[in-house]
């Protein structure tokens, strides 16, 4: 992938850490209303925005584990906004964050220069 692919997915990413903060912060606050603010800022509509072109140049692998973490941030803002207790958010948070982690430890993403 070219360079700038690489640090529009890494980008992502580090889109994706912000809102795990925001969700972990906001869950220990009690404050629900940011917790909503942060996990959907990472959820499916921020994947809508990708480039197609990149998109088909990623593993099916990566791409389904990433949407997969998509999804559970759009499934931590509906459950806030549910009234869900802190502890199931934070359960939730967890389970996502171990997706995180299988992927980092299988890829590393390359830029052709």
């Amino acid at each position: 992938m070219k360079a700038s692919e690489r640090e529009f997915v890494l980008s992502e990413m580090r889109g994706m850490l912000v809102a795990t903060q925001g969700i972990m912060e906001g869950a220990n606050r009690g404050d629900m209303q940011a917790v909503i603010k942060a996990a959907s800022a990472a959820g499916m509509g921020v994947a809508a925005d990708a480039n197609p072109a990149l998109i088909a140049k990623l593993p099916l692998d990566f791409k389904t584990l990433g949407m997969s973490v998509h999804q559970d941030m759009d499934d931590i803002a509906k459950a806030a906004a549910a009234g869900t207790p802190t502890a199931e958010i934070l359960k939730m948070e967890s389970n996502t964050l171990t997706k995180c982690i299988a992927c980092h430890s299988v890829w590393q993403l390359q830029a052709v220069h």
